[in-house]
């Protein structure tokens, strides 16, 4: 289903809001010194950086691909 009707459409969209919610969250309580909207900005980064690197299928295939996911992401999120 290309497009899914209106009332799914918002169903969808509503989780993935309260998805990125609690890693804002998250990462506000781990990082008290980032305001929402930076926190917001690198939660939005890290998901797209995750969520893009999986399309990709060549880079699915690679034997660490978790544990370098995980390792990105915690860079991105916490810093050095």
């Amino acid at each position: 289903m290309l497009h899914p009707p209106d009332e799914q459409r918002h169903i969808i969209r509503r989780i993935q809001r309260d998805y990125v919610a609690q890693w804002v969250d998250f990462l506000s309580r781990v990082c008290p010194e980032l305001d929402h909207t930076d926190a917001l900005l690198t939660v939005h980064g890290v998901l797209g950086m995750v969520n893009n690197v999986l399309r990709i299928a060549r880079f699915r295939n690679r034997p660490r691909l978790a544990d370098e996911l995980v390792a990105f992401s915690r860079l991105l999120l916490l810093g050095p």
